[in-house]
């Protein structure tokens, strides 16, 4: 975790560019399933190293992997509500980091960088925030690596880190944690005995937390 000085694109290459003294600042605790209410998804209570992605249904309905990040703001608060100061420790969440690995893979997905939109952490405190930790674009190439459909999986590594902003203009970075994905091509199907699947979660079709196996009595 650091803090770098906001350094302007059109500057790089050139003289007079300085660097402020390293602090911590943003940083990722983990992460966290969808759980189905009656309502719709909302995040898991218990936090979660894994999870399952069918590259063959994310392929055909355009279905991202999705994850709550647990994310929190290191800064101590600098803002005073007697005198009217604004904290400027307070963070914005702009990016967001991914960086695919694992063994066994023909073709892996580029690095790639995300924006991140509505996500403001006040200084010492925490935020759960909604992300595609596989964007829907990669299904396709992930899928290419299968040579048939079936219940057989490969294990993904996605490693996540966010980037932000305070209200001073610094650059926020946060640590890398990596999140495991056992994927699979058309695998769904078969783990629910040959009865199909019925999605329980909007958008998250594709995952093990997205989708429920039919009951055989309807």
């Amino acid at each position: 975790m650091r803090i770098r000085a906001l350094i302007p694109l059109l500057l790089l290459g050139s003289f007079g560019c300085t660097l402020d003294e390293e602090v911590s600042g943003l940083r990722l605790l983990g992460y966290y399933g969808l759980k189905a209410e009656d309502d719709g998804c909302t995040r898991t209570d218990d936090m979660t190293s894994f999870g399952h992605y069918d590259v063959a249904v994310a392929e055909e309905f355009g279905f991202p992997y999705l994850v709550y990040a647990h994310l929190r703001n290191d800064l101590a608060p600098t803002g005073d509500e007697s005198s009217g100061r604004v904290d400027s420790n307070l963070v914005e969440v702009t990016r967001m980091r991914l960086v695919f690995e694992g063994e066994g893979w023909p073709t892996l997905p580029a690095p790639m960088e995300i924006p991140v939109t509505g996500t403001l952490i006040e200084p010492a405190d925490e935020h759960w925030k909604l992300v595609e930790a596989i964007p829907a674009e990669v299904a396709g190439l992930l899928e290419s690596n299968f040579e048939r459909v079936g219940p057989l999986s490969k294990e993904l590594r996605v490693r996540i880190s966010f980037v932000g902003r305070t209200l001073d203009g610094t650059t926020v970075e946060s640590n890398a944690l990596a999140f495991k994905v056992f994927v699979c091509n058309g695998c769904f199907a078969q783990l629910c005995g040959g009865l199909g699947v019925v999605q329980v979660c909007a958008m998250a079709g594709a995952q093990g937390d997205g989708v429920s196996c039919l009951d055989d009595e309807l």
